[in-house]
């Protein structure tokens, strides 16, 4: 292979590169703007802690909600059965 074949296949590569970069540079501007619009993150450190903060509610909610269904059930689950 000549040096002028080399440079032509290795100038195609490049620029499939820089389009895949390209392209995905967008779809993370898109996540972002997402981010921003529906959970007022401006970041992903933000978004980092908002999740954290999200995933610690929920466990509460689940801890929550186990411990009233078990009331629940002492309560009343001879009537339901």
């Amino acid at each position: 292979m000549s040096a002028i074949d080399t440079y032509n296949k290795l100038r195609k590569r490049v620029d499939a590169l820089k389009g895949e970069i390209s392209r995905e540079q967008g779809r993370a501007d898109e996540i972002m703007a997402r981010m921003k619009k529906e959970f007022n993150c401006d970041d992903i450190d933000a978004a980092k802690n908002l999740l954290e903060k999200k995933t610690a509610q929920l466990k509460d909610a689940e801890a929550d909600l186990a411990s009233k269904l078990a009331d629940f059930e002492t309560k009343w689950g001879e009537r339901l059965r």
